[in-house]
């Protein structure tokens, strides 16, 4: 799939289930306490930061079609991301898995915003985030060049005219 290279070892990470969640953290013996941030006693898995937290919920609220709603959040994690990458549903800003693979990130990377830097609010519409850009990548990822017109040009050597000296050096 054609996102950016940052988004790919992202989402391989999140298949993988190694991102950095607080069960991660208590596993590596960083933390002694698994729960997320927002839900309370809730563990914070790689689901449950993606899908199933509260403030996911919202960003997904705004994307999801009311058909899509009902199963999008019944799977676990690996079917759940097979099963929107391999969508062939398609949006205004481009297909499904785009905006999918971007709203992950996008909820990931609000979610680190919080913890590291304590920015507490989400942006005020993350789908017009999101969409633009999905939008700008796939413009981005899209534009065909112009074909080039070249001139070949014959380079030979000529002698000095009589009676002068000539110096070649390199053109660089």
């Amino acid at each position: 799939m054609k996102i950016p290279p940052k988004l790919k070892i992202f989402y391989w990470l999140v298949y993988q289930g190694k991102i950095l969640s607080n069960e991660q953290r208590v596993r590596r013996h960083l933390t002694y306490d698994a729960s997320c941030m927002y839900c309370r006693g809730v563990n914070e898995s790689v689901l449950h930061i993606l899908r199933d937290c509260y403030r996911a919920c919202i960003v997904w609220a705004q994307l999801l079609k009311p058909h899509q709603a009902a199963c999008f959040f019944q799977t676990e994690l690996r079917p759940w991301l097979l099963s929107n990458m391999c969508s062939k549903d398609a949006m205004v800003q481009g297909p499904w898995k785009f905006t999918f693979v971007f709203a992950c990130w996008f909820i990931w990377k609000w979610r680190n915003n919080h913890v590291f830097n304590s920015v507490i609010e989400l942006p005020f519409c993350p789908r017009m985030v999101i969409f633009s850009a999905v939008h700008d990548w796939t413009k981005a990822s899209t534009i065909t060049t112009k074909a080039i017109v070249k001139t070949h040009v014959f380079l030979a050597w000529s002698p000095p005219v009589h009676g002068t000296f000539k110096l070649n050096v390199d053109g660089s």
